[in-house]
């Protein structure tokens, strides 16, 4: 299933990139394509993600990926470099809800994220559960009062975070 979100990803980016080849004389793409990572640290989710399809969109399109980790202010920072890059396909964007949610955060970004961004494809689903150890009482009234207090908990702490963290809650 994996390799076929890959295949998948791998073909969207290709078909998006069709249009950037009608409108250039040299084919596309013929120099190295930026693939900006706007959050997450190294070895984390999106830096995974964008390490196993790299290589995959360097054999298809015969150029070298080069994976930009620019991090920081829950993604407005990588975001915005994507934002004002040329438009010429040469610079890619891995973002995550927070694009859509940073709106909601910041009273002024320096980047729209509806106007500045045409979205390509999703590339993966990563569910989010919530786990407790064995020992502890796991009677369904237990649980869900223990939910509902860490529920709360996790909402304040929510409230302290940098956008990208406060979005995969």
């Amino acid at each position: 299933m994996k390799n076929v979100r890959i295949s998948i990803a791998v073909l969207a980016c290709m078909l998006a990139a069709g249009g950037v080849c009608a409108q250039q004389s040299p084919p596309y793409p013929s120099r190295p394509i930026r693939f900006v990572l706007p959050f997450g640290a190294p070895g984390g989710a999106p830096d995974i993600v964008a390490r196993l399809i790299a290589p995959r969109l360097t054999e298809a399109w015969g150029q070298q990926i080069v994976i930009e980790p620019r991090v920081g202010a829950g993604g407005t920072i990588g975001t915005e470099v994507v934002a004002n890059a040329a438009p010429d396909g040469y610079t890619l964007l891995l973002t995550s809800p927070s694009h859509a949610i940073n709106v909601t955060l910041y009273a002024k970004l320096p980047y729209d994220p509806v106007a500045d961004f045409v979205p390509i494809t999703q590339l993966v689903e990563v569910p989010n559960i919530l786990v407790i150890h064995p020992s502890l009482p796991a009677q369904e009234r237990d649980r869900r009062r223990n939910l509902d207090s860490r529920r709360a908990r996790a909402d304040r702490a929510a409230a302290l975070l940098p956008a990208g963290h406060a979005a995969g809650r």
